[in-house]
């Protein structure tokens, strides 16, 4: 099994505590497991910018399991559902309205919703919650919702249970989810090449503009025209 932990990046140092390694300290130790942990580093979606580049050396390396936690709960953290075949969302009682603090983004996203820490008071409340805004999003879709606590040690049986079912009925199987994987690194890949690129194009199409020296119009093919000769620069031709 491989475990990618993902941790916020302080916007000041830059710097990420990795916390989630120092729980689970004893597990790292064991032959069949791997975990590796990173910052997001300002990257938007609730992941690392190399995240995806790490899922695909995992399944290379033969990992027929592999976990990815993202950073947390945000209306814009959606990433995660592009590259992993079952989406969990997790909430925990204690933090107020649920459903306000998950947002519409990342309920629409869940394959699999988890009420964590449910032996503490609330954690009914926000079971209700969720089944209530699932038949508001989605009233013909059935999302489980699995309460766990790992103090009492309920919910892991169900929730193993609940995640080798929905793999079993996803509409995507295995060679497809590695193939929308592969996809979305190579539009990485892309843009990670392209963008300053198109910077530069832009710089001279807002120079253009500034001056008025010609329409909005004849900018965009300023800008095309110069985006082609940085590619052709860049590939020596």
């Amino acid at each position: 099994m491989g475990v990618v932990a993902v941790d916020p990046s302080s916007p000041f140092s830059g710097g990420a505590v990795l916390g989630d390694r120092i729980r689970i300290l004893d597990q790292t130790m064991k032959t069949r497991f791997y975990m590796r942990s990173m910052a997001s580093r300002g990257h938007l979606g609730g992941l690392s910018s190399v995240t995806l580049d790490v899922l695909l050396l995992y399944e290379h390396f033969g990992f027929d399991k592999i976990i990815v936690e993202t950073v947390g709960a945000g209306q814009s953290e959606v990433e995660i559902a592009e590259l992993c075949d079952t989406t969990i969302v997790v909430a925990v009682p204690g933090l107020g309205d649920a459903i306000q603090n998950m947002k519409a983004g990342i309920m629409e996203i869940a394959n699999i919703f988890v009420v964590n820490k449910a032996d503490l008071p609330g954690s009914d409340q926000v079971a209700n919650q969720i089944y209530a805004m699932i038949h508001l999003l989605t009233p013909s879709v059935e999302i489980p919702i699995v309460k766990v606590s790992a103090t009492n040690k309920i919910g892991m049986d169900e929730l193993i249970q609940a995640i080798e079912n929905h793999l079993k009925t996803s509409r995507s199987g295995s060679s497809n989810s590695r193939e929308r994987r592969y996809r979305k690194m190579i539009i990485n890949r892309i843009w990670t090449l392209m963008t300053p690129l198109i910077e530069q194009s832009t710089d001279n199409a807002i120079t253009e503009l500034q001056s008025f020296k010609t329409a909005t119009w004849k900018s965009l093919e300023i800008f095309a025209e110069r985006l082609n000769e940085l590619i052709k620069e860049r590939n020596g031709s």
